[in-house]
């Protein structure tokens, strides 16, 4: 029995098309330069899903005596970044590495997944190559953090104030909220203060996460003790005595 198949088709001159997962990527490469119809098909055929995606260029008239090169390429493999860097360049293969799921903070996650490598091939261990990247980006951060942190112990100082502006002006909520705010004005005190620079750091962090995430070179790495795999959750428990 089979479904309604499903389609998707569209033109494009760059590239490649194909089929990926996590850590794993089947591709065609079209001959650079040239248009190509692309096109994705999925339907279901007896209660399995099946997934199809190919690619056919233009018509070319070959005349007598003539000759017609075409170039199309496959990649089957893993999807690791040295190797995508090195057949994107080759090839000319417009944004081949964003088959690893770098997302939207691309320009963030690629940088940091690099200075995590070059501490790998310095350290020799991706466990301390992490923990030295993580240090790293705690200095350059610091200054933003610092001042975050005095934010926060000046918040903290005007909390008894705070605390009386409220218990004065408890029945008016409008003279209430004006008292406060002259607080903060003759304190020079900015509220957002301590949370902006916090917001600032959450996407750097957001994305050592993702490369730690979605990189096939942190798959099966491992770490010291009881870690054989720091792709993998993390195996201490109460009935392994925490690892030991």
């Amino acid at each position: 029995m089979m479904s309604k198949m499903k389609e998707i088709n569209y033109r494009h001159s760059q590239g490649c098309v194909g089929i990926s997962d996590k850590y794993w990527l089947t591709a065609l490469i079209p001959d650079q330069g040239n248009m190509v119809d692309i096109n994705f098909k999925y339907y279901l055929k007896d209660t399995k899903n099946k997934y199809q995606t190919d690619f056919s260029g233009n018509n070319v008239i070959i005349n007598a005596g003539e000759s017609h090169t075409n170039e199309s390429l496959v990649f089957a493999g893993a999807k690791k970044v040295a190797l995508l860097d090195k057949y994107a360049e080759k090839y000319n293969i417009e944004l081949f590495d964003r088959a690893v799921d770098f997302g939207i903070l691309y320009f963030m996650t690629k940088p940091i997944f690099l200075a995590l490598k070059y501490l790998y091939n310095i350290l020799g261990n991706f466990g301390l190559a992490i923990i030295a990247l993580t240090i790293m980006i705690r200095i350059l951060l610091f200054p933003l953090a610092n001042k975050s942190f005095k934010a926060i112990s000046r918040m903290r100082g005007l909390h008894p104030k705070i605390m009386q502006i409220r218990e004065n002006f408890k029945e008016d909520k409008q003279q209430m909220q004006k008292e406060i705010m002259k607080l903060y004005r003759t304190e020079k005190i900015n509220p957002a203060a301590g949370c902006l620079p916090i917001l600032v750091q959450i996407p750097i962090f957001f994305a050592l996460y993702k490369v730690l995430f979605i990189t096939i070179e942190m798959r099966h790495a491992p770490f010291y003790g009881w870690i054989y795999d720091l792709s993998a959750p993390d195996p201490t428990s109460i009935f392994n005595l925490f690892g030991l």
